[in-house]
């Protein structure tokens, strides 16, 4: 499915972490953005909103459950945000999509995932550390099968 994405320019990843807000904590990345003054609307799924500029801390795990049927929980700068039982296109029509394409990867991918227990996860396992020289995410499949993406890896 097609669907019009605010162009966003890649950001520089300064580092990845393991964020608290939940339980087990999930992978997450500071952000520094070359228009960190630019104030937008964000769109987030169930209409939710926020007004500011593109997220300093952000982090992302979609879990499939069926076959338009999507768990998500989202770190975007201190909130820590999660959603049961969203449908492809309310995630296609988030700005999710944008902040995504700017890290280098494909929503329309992540929502093709495999159902049940196969999650795609913004940042590699954080306790493997990061290299500050390397800017762009890249996608990684990991034993167990899940697919992470991650600066560098």
């Amino acid at each position: 499915m097609d669907h019009p994405v605010d162009l966003l320019p890649a950001p520089r990843v300064v580092r990845c972490f393991f964020a608290r807000q939940f339980q087990p904590h999930i992978p997450a990345m500071e952000l520094a953005w070359d228009l960190d003054a630019l104030e937008k609307t964000w769109l987030l799924p169930g209409r939710l909103t926020i007004q500011g500029p593109a997220p300093a801390t952000f982090g992302v795990i979609f879990e499939r459950q069926g076959p338009d049927d999507y768990d998500v929980k989202l770190i975007w700068n201190d909130l820590g945000i999660s959603w049961c039982g969203l449908s492809r296109v309310e995630i296609l029509a988030s700005s999710l999509s944008s902040v995504l394409q700017a890290l280098g990867t494909d929503i329309a991918s992540v929502c093709d995932q495999p159902i049940h227990g196969h999650s795609h996860t913004l940042a590699r396992r954080a306790s493997e550390g990061f290299s500050p020289s390397s800017r762009r995410p890249s996608l990684a499949r990991r034993a167990n099968g899940a697919s992470s993406i991650c600066a560098g890896h």
